[in-house]
């Protein structure tokens, strides 16, 4: 059996509460989201014992390229 596995998710990016909803799907069914792995938009997951989680994303600063400003 895998132990790792990546997905893209199933709604896009902006929609948070239905990713967030998701990977707590996901987590319920043994897959766990790997600390800090949504690389280009495609998620790695570990397998774990099914388990209850809930999931909360937040946004964050990024530095703006070519304006020597941050975002927000």
């Amino acid at each position: 059996m895998k132990d790792r596995i990546w997905r893209l998710p199933p709604c896009p990016p902006y929609d948070v509460e239905s990713t967030e909803s998701w990977l707590s799907d996901m987590a319920a069914e043994g897959w766990k989201l790997e600390p800090d792995d949504f690389f280009f938009g495609i998620a790695s997951f570990i397998k774990t014992d099914p388990a209850p989680v809930r999931y909360r994303l937040e946004a964050r600063r990024q530095k703006v390229r070519g304006g020597g400003g941050e975002c927000g």
